[in-house]
């Protein structure tokens, strides 16, 4: 089945259970229409920082989201952002990052999502995201853009940045 041909519905921080049928956005009903199954997928993201991320794929995404949404999919993302590329010494996140192992962190949340399977038939992945920094190219470095994250201001290259995300997933 190529997803070209089906009907795919994306919503953020949507409000579970505010159409006719609970967990299904209005969006969905009129997408899925006649001879498409709709499959319900939640996906829950977290920074590598979060003091949650250990328990909000079983507090969050499985006690609350799935049985809001009617669903027993799950797909629990963690950002991870290497502290060596962070140069704020008053961020807290570091410090929080700092005490955690990266392949650790997503061998424990694997071992998670495979117990909910085994416990409850929730189908959940837990994937670990490594986002590094954007590096800038050999083009235009020196012009840089103002930006702000939360309340901090910082600077960022006006052109040839890129995103590189590597994934790995959680197996059973």
């Amino acid at each position: 089945m190529s997803i070209a041909s089906s009907a795919v519905v994306v919503n953020r921080e949507m409000l579970v259970g505010t159409t006719a049928l609970p967990g299904v956005p209005s969006a969905a009903m009129a997408a899925a229409g006649p001879g498409f199954h709709a499959v319900r997928v939640v996906i829950e993201v977290k920074g590598c920082w979060n003091d949650q991320l250990s328990t909000a794929m079983r507090d969050q995404l499985a006690n609350d989201y799935l049985p809001e949404a009617s669903a027993r999919h799950g797909v629990y993302v963690v950002g991870w952002y290497p502290i060596e590329q962070w140069n704020d010494p008053d961020d807290q996140r570091q410090t929080a990052t700092a005490r955690r192992d990266r392949d650790q962190t997503a061998g424990e949340l694997g071992r998670q999502a495979t117990e909910l399977f085994q416990t409850r038939g929730l189908d959940l992945r837990a994937v670990v995201i490594d986002v590094p920094r954007p590096s800038p190219s050999g083009r235009n470095t020196d012009a840089e853009v103002p930006f702000a994250v939360g309340n901090r201001s910082h600077t960022a290259p006006r052109s040839g940045t890129s995103l590189r995300v590597a994934c790995t997933a959680g197996r059973r």
